[in-house]
């Protein structure tokens, strides 16, 4: 900014003060953006500080300045009118604008995908990504911040400076998602959240995956259903509410809580599934199902175990060199090959009694321990308690025949704390007896249950059947709960079954066998 002469010598005139060269001088300076004022004096002033702040205050209103005037720097300034040398002043500064905030979208989903996850050992498990955004119905998605306008400013010469712009913000709903009052997004059904580039949200009860579960989508650890187009791949682990895919290849870890589909089959995997399983076939791995497992065309080198019927459904379907356990029954066209090491076929049986009955075992330890200590402390109450109520029938008797006043009172307030006590007692009292009387019944409960368990385990079911719709080959076995069967020769289209043959004795009584019985179907 040039400065003005006429001004100049305006101000000078006007502070009393010659303008000519090498006197003193004042120089009011306003800023190219008019948000300062800018007060230069050059030399020592010889004038009244009250004359002065005339002079200045007149020079500040020729410049129209009349927004933030600083009195503290003005009274500096008089202050040191009798200094020599150079002295700059801000005497006045405007107000700048306060710059709004944005409405913003926040959205509450937990920690983003990482990297990977170190290990025990330090090393990174670039496999370990974190769990897959899931949520329940109801659930907040998302919070709208509103914006905030700003505060327009103003320059010395009060001029108006708007507040810069502020932009708003909506929460946008897509698929079974709702907005509440314009600020919340919540979820209308379960399960995993979608949000595009455009910051629509959307939940699906469906985790969609194009193509292979791999170190691009990590682990996955899913509360719904999880499909993928392709294989879930070496070495890689699923946890989920259901699964579907193409294929699951070797050294991968499978836990399901409901179904499992897979189109092709399972190679060398650990399987676990709460509800039913169905796959093209299942070569070198672990299977554990609580529902029906329906397998196309084989069961080769594997251990199969299921609540519900393992059936391999192709015409000419296989179980060769595998162990398959079902409570239910097992069927296959073919049960071995002329030259496969044999197969072991269970029938009738509940995998998970075992583990029922050691789990209700340690139960009622727990509880057996729990009420060892109860009745432990119930003695011990029981007997503070006797020796409460003997001291206070002693005090009663006492009471009638004390005529000392002191020892009347003493006996008394004696009394009255014994009796307090023994109610107290008799609280606790029963209260344990009532603790012991639970105890004993919930242990009870559980043993009735281990004794079902292990009725169970040997009652013979003679309605589930091994179905062999082509060739049982010599050397493989069908076991039951309590008795097995070596097929000792090849035997085409069999049913067998665990059955009790009764014999008549000649004393009148029955001889029971249970054995394996073979019939054409």
């Amino acid at each position: 900014m040039e400065d003005n002469p006429e001004e100049k010598n305006q101000l000078k005139e006007s502070a009393g003060i010659p303008a000519e060269e090498g006197g003193p001088s004042f120089e009011l300076i306003v800023s190219g953006d008019e948000m300062e004022a800018c007060l230069v004096i050059k030399g020592r002033v010889e004038m009244s500080a009250e004359e002065v702040r005339d002079r200045i205050n007149q020079a500040l209103a020729g410049k129209k300045i009349a927004f933030g005037i600083d009195e503290t720097v003005m009274d500096q300034c008089l202050a040191e009118l009798s200094s020599e040398g150079v002295k700059k002043y801000v005497i006045a500064r405007g107000i700048q604008p306060k710059p709004g905030k944005d409405a913003a979208i926040l959205f509450k989903l937990g920690d983003e995908k990482k990297i990977g996850k170190l290990d025990e050992y330090a090393n990174m498990d670039f496999r370990e990504r974190g769990n897959i955004p899931y949520v329940k119905a109801d659930d907040l998605l998302a919070i709208k911040s509103p914006m905030v306008k700003g505060e327009g400013g103003s320059t010395v010469t009060g001029k108006a400076i708007p507040a810069p712009p502020v932009c708003d913000a909506a929460l946008k709903a897509g698929k079974n998602v709702r907005i509440v009052g314009g600020e919340r997004a919540e979820a209308k059904v379960s399960g995993a959240v979608y949000i595009d580039s455009q910051q629509r949200i959307d939940v699906s009860p469906v985790f969609r995956i194009d193509g292979d579960v791999n170190y691009a989508t990590g682990n996955i650890n899913f509360d719904g259903l999880v499909q993928v187009s392709g294989a879930v791949l070496s070495g890689f682990h699923v946890r989920a509410g259901g699964l579907m895919a193409r294929l699951i290849e070797r050294d991968t870890r499978i836990e399901v809580t409901g179904d499992l589909t897979v189109t092709d089959g399972i190679i060398g995997s650990e399987v676990n599934v709460a509800g039913a399983m169905k796959c093209g076939y299942i070569r070198g791995s672990r299977v554990m199902a609580e529902g029906d497992v329906m397998v196309d065309v084989e069961i080769l080198d594997s251990y199969v175990s299921s609540l519900g019927t393992v059936v391999v459904t192709r015409p000419n379907g296989r179980i060769v060199n595998s162990t398959v356990i079902s409570k239910k029954g097992v069927e296959a066209y073919n049960l071995g090959s002329p030259s496969s090491p044999r197969s072991v076929i269970i029938i009738g049986l509940d995998y998970q009694s075992d583990a029922h009955i050691q789990a209700l075992n340690e139960e009622i330890f727990r509880y057996e321990e729990s009420l060892h200590k109860l009745e432990e402390k119930f003695k011990e109450i029981a007997a503070v308690k006797k020796y409460v109520e003997d001291e206070v029938e002693v005090i009663k008797k006492k009471l009638p025949s004390s005529l000392d006043t002191r020892q009347k009172y003493r006996l008394h307030t004696q009394y009255k704390d014994l009796c307090s006590r023994q109610k107290e007692l008799h609280k606790n009292y029963h209260h344990l007896l009532d603790a012991i009387v639970t105890f004993k019944g919930k242990i009870e409960e559980l043993e009735a249950e281990k004794r079902r368990l292990m009725a169970e385990q040997v009652r013979v079911d003679s309605g589930v059947y091994l179905k062999v719709r082509g060739i049982a080959f010599e050397g493989n076995i069908v076991r039951g709960k309590i008795t097995f069967m070596e097929f000792h020769e090849n035997k085409k289209v069999i049913r067998a079954h665990e059955t009790i043959i009764y014999r008549d004795r000649e004393d009148g009584g029955q001889d029971k066998d249970v054995r394996i019985e073979l019939e054409p179907m």
